[in-house]
């Protein structure tokens, strides 16, 4: 749930095409970043912005629109309703890898708080590889040639 904020919350821009906001602006440059300075692929940075831009839409909906106005109330409730929207476990997970991301950019560029460390990552799950039958078991048994030293082994 989002923090009580004393202040009243940011006007939002008129119009169906708001000109960028300090939201927009922010992502803007972190993708600037991670192309330029970091070296991303253009796909990496696809991947920050369509999450990044998913927040800032979420932001402006609790009267948000500027990094430093966020809260970690704020992401919280953003994480609990991406899980509530039916998130996949790896696209949550990626999602808050981009944010922490963004979060420790905006801090060194003094745009936001550092809250990247409240942005804790879940565990991810490895798929277990599949289990082979008894069938396909006993074929490779069977396809060892047991006359050389590698099909003994």
């Amino acid at each position: 749930m989002p923090a009580t904020d004393p202040s009243p919350p940011d006007p939002e821009p008129a119009g169906d095409n708001p000109p960028p906001d300090a939201l927009d602006e922010g992502v803007a440059r972190f993708l600037a970043h991670v192309r330029i300075e970091k070296g991303q692929s253009p796909l990496t940075a696809a991947t920050y912005g369509r999450h990044l831009r998913r927040l800032a839409a979420f932001l402006r909906k609790v009267g948000r629109t500027h990094w430093n106005r966020a809260t970690r109330e704020d992401l919280t409730a953003w994480v609990l309703a991406q899980k509530d929207q039916g998130a996949h476990p790896n696209t949550l997970f990626l999602a808050l890898a981009s944010v922490r991301a963004f979060f420790r950019f905006a801090h060194a560029e003094d745009l936001a708080a550092d809250l990247a460390p409240f942005l804790d990552l879940p565990r991810r799950w490895e798929n277990l590889p599949h289990a082979l039958s008894p069938e396909e078991i006993e074929r490779l048994l069977k396809a060892a040639n047991l006359d050389t030293d590698l099909g003994v082994r």
